[in-house]
């Protein structure tokens, strides 16, 4: 899966000839010094990945939002009816979104080019609603990670790893035209959007594909409820 390549230093850097999210530029392992090796110690134990909540009414509404704005922006001529590459934050709201957009029957098969790979794509993946993946790390509970594991042959031709530097390059972003799905935190109503920072002084996620993605996208989605934390969601 893995297609690794260390970019140059100005003023050498290389035009990165990625046209599609399983194109590969790089080599299929890491390449380091061995004198820097001091010790290799081999494990099997899996990730630690915190649970994601399950999709409730709220995460569902927006989810059935995005899904028929998009289905309009097709309708409209405004996006291709193949379609575009998909880039989704992490998250529950994440979650949820790509899960509906999966099992929307008019949404066609799409591509992801993007920073984290997500529980709910394993079953849109296996169902061939989604037919490959470009991302830099798998955010999956041990389960998810061994129907991954137990299917290697399937899932290894559909998914791409590449260091970070290389999914969340702009660039590539512009160049595949791809839709963005980020979570934010707040929002004003001059549509300014805060999606990093808590009360001004703490980090929630890093800045991860707001950034890289949202400001370079063909299409830029922010998602998020349209009441506060803790308050009661009445459908």
């Amino acid at each position: 899966m893995a297609d690794i390549l260390t970019l140059k230093t100005p003023p050498f850097h290389d035009t990165l000839p990625i046209s599609t999210p399983l194109s590969k530029i790089g080599t299929p392992y890491a390449q380091v010094d061995p004198k820097k090796i001091a010790g290799v110690v081999y494990t099997d134990e899996p990730d630690e990945v915190p649970p994601f909540s399950p999709a409730d009414a709220l995460s569902d509404k927006i989810s059935q939002h995005v899904v028929n704005f998009l289905l309009s922006n097709i309708r409209s001529g405004q996006l291709p009816k193949s379609f575009l590459p998909i880039q989704s934050g992490v998250g529950n709201i994440g979650n949820s979104v790509m899960q509906g957009l999966g099992n929307h029957p008019a949404i066609p098969p799409f591509m992801m080019y993007t920073e984290v790979f997500q529980d709910s794509l394993v079953p849109l993946m296996e169902e061939e609603k989604v037919s490959a993946v470009s991302t830099c790390a798998l955010t999956i509970l041990p389960e998810q990670l061994k129907r991954i594991y137990d299917n290697m042959d399937y899932f290894a031709s559909k998914i791409v790893l590449r260091p970070q530097d290389i999914s969340n390059n702009p660039t590539i972003a512009r160049q595949l035209g791809v839709i963005a799905i980020n979570t934010a935190l707040e929002v004003d109503l001059y549509g300014n959007v805060n999606s990093t920072h808590v009360c001004g002084t703490k980090m929630m996620n890093g800045i991860g594909g707001s950034g890289d993605f949202e400001r370079n996208a063909f299409l830029s989605i922010f998602v998020c409820p349209s009441i506060a934390k803790g308050e009661r969601y009445q459908p």
